[in-house]
């Protein structure tokens, strides 16, 4: 049984939301050495949560089969997926710290204050009364703001710039080396761009002399084999459905860049400051998107934030052609030939 004190985060759902958390993670870390950290997050992500030494524990409550992580496009199924999460948080009675890094919704407090934890952090909520020191929620605030500041607010010093992750030493294949990654899944409907144009952009580079690896999560796999019969891409290039979160983590620490829309992957891209060409709709970049001191990553957005779980593309993400990245890709390449 472990004698630490106890500290419990609510927070991860997917990689995304755990790598933007990553400043915040630490920060928790640095101020609470002593306390045995327990984070909400899906068992995929274990190995990416050890490797970054992020939590002592976790709380699943996530999709996983056999070995290979997967990740559920359909909101219902997020929904599911944090309840899972907050059920499992009842086995962590009595910490002596509770942390919302989720969200200021009335559920999400009531499920961290349920435990009686000795202490609570979280954003003001109205209908919280434990929250009524808390800061306010701004909900245009980029994510990784978000969470430092509320880190701050609380005495806990938390940089915004303590994000990057070094890059894995374990081998996937030496033969990725020197390519480029398309990434076409997305984490909802509202953020796929279409098949036709991935196709297009994967044409061009490898026209250009570049291999080409689809990546992608299982259920992401057929979307990812649409590309590549379009573009006349070899299967074993598609490796989708066939990555961990580590090798994942090596495959994009090898290669030139990264193209994807707003989705986990561009985040990876952030951390380990490989050059990547991101794809926003219906998001706005200055919510999700890289570091603003660094240029080795260019976004793409219409300007028209739309609704991120809406049954159909977004109509700004479809403003984007195949020549506007292509054109971005091409400021990339001079950059790293400069």
């Amino acid at each position: 049984m472990n004698s630490k004190p106890t500290l419990v985060i609510l927070r991860a759902l997917a990689l995304g939301d755990f790598l933007t958390g990553l400043p915040a993670l630490r920060a928790i870390k640095r101020a609470f050495p002593e306390h045995h950290r327990i984070l909400t997050c899906p068992k995929w992500l274990k190995p990416l949560v050890e490797y970054t030494d992020a939590a002592d524990e976790i709380i699943d409550g996530a999709y996983f089969e056999n070995g290979r992580f997967e990740i559920p496009t359909n909101p219902q199924d997020r929904i599911k997926l944090e309840q899972a999460q907050l059920n499992g948080l009842r086995i962590t009675q009595y910490p002596d710290i509770a942390i919302n890094l989720r969200g200021q919704r009335t559920s999400l407090h009531k499920a961290l204050l349920a435990l009686n934890p000795k202490k609570y952090i979280g954003y003001y909520n109205s209908e919280v009364p434990e929250t009524k020191n808390s800061p306010i929620w701004e909900q245009e605030e980029n994510e990784v703001k978000k969470w430092c500041r509320l880190l701050n607010a609380f005495k806990i010093p938390a940089d915004v710039n303590d994000y990057k992750i070094t890059k894995p030493t374990v081998p996937f294949s030496n033969w990725v080396k020197n390519t480029v990654i398309i990434h076409p899944g997305a984490g909802s409907i509202a953020r796929l761009w279409p098949v036709e144009r991935w196709a297009e952009v994967a044409i061009w580079e490898f026209n250009n002399g570049n291999n080409i690896i689809i990546t992608g999560s299982k259920n992401e796999r057929e979307i990812a084999l649409r590309v590549a019969k379009f573009a006349k891409i070899p299967t074993k290039n598609v490796l989708a459905g066939n990555t961990d979160i580590m090798e994942l983590l090596y495959l994009c620490s090898q290669v030139h860049h990264i193209i994807s829309t707003d989705t986990g992957i561009a985040h990876i891209a952030f951390a380990l400051n490989i050059p990547s060409v991101t794809i926003f709709g219906p998001m706005a970049p200055s919510r999700w998107g890289p570091p603003s001191n660094n240029d080795n990553h260019i976004v793409l957005w219409a300007g028209e934030q739309g609704e991120p779980y809406s049954s159909i593309p977004d109509r700004g993400l479809l403003k984007i052609t195949a020549k506007d990245v292509i054109n971005k890709v091409v400021c990339i390449n001079n950059k790293k030939n400069n």
